[in-house]
């Protein structure tokens, strides 16, 4: 079953200088990175939606996508952006460049956003942001 009280949020904006092109369109083994992040999450979340720095590079893809609202804050602009217009939900914050997603770690984060407003994972005495719930 899906889950429907959390939203997954994928934040694929950035100019992609360093790569030569946008981190979302990179090709993984014939895949393209923001698909593979989506379908990870497609087997957890109901809904998944894009934050992106513009619209229009991503309307072959099927989510609903949102612009960012404050441009060059990079992955926090994004963050903001999801919680403006999503204030109803959780949402399961994720860069379109983390390919290797496992849907059983983002599944047990799930129950704990019942209890906390953030819900950020923590390896190598490091946080994960982009790998959080925000509530």
């Amino acid at each position: 079953m899906l889950c429907d009280t959390t939203c997954g949020v994928i934040l694929a904006g950035g100019k992609g200088r360093r790569m030569g092109k946008k981190k979302p369109f990179i090709q993984l083994e014939g895949k393209l990175l923001l698909e593979r992040v989506a379908d990870c999450l497609k087997t957890v979340f109901s809904e998944v939606i894009l934050v992106a720095d513009s619209e229009e590079d991503f309307r072959i893809f099927p989510f609903r996508t949102l612009s960012d609202r404050l441009s060059r804050l990079g992955p926090l602009g994004g963050i903001e952006t999801a919680l403006r217009h999503l204030p109803e939900k959780n949402l399961f914050v994720v860069g379109c460049d983390m390919p290797f997603l496992n849907s059983a770690v983002i599944k047990a984060m799930l129950p704990f956003a019942q209890k906390y407003e953030l819900v950020i994972p923590s390896l190598l005495d490091r946080l994960h942001p982009l790998h959080a719930i925000y509530t």
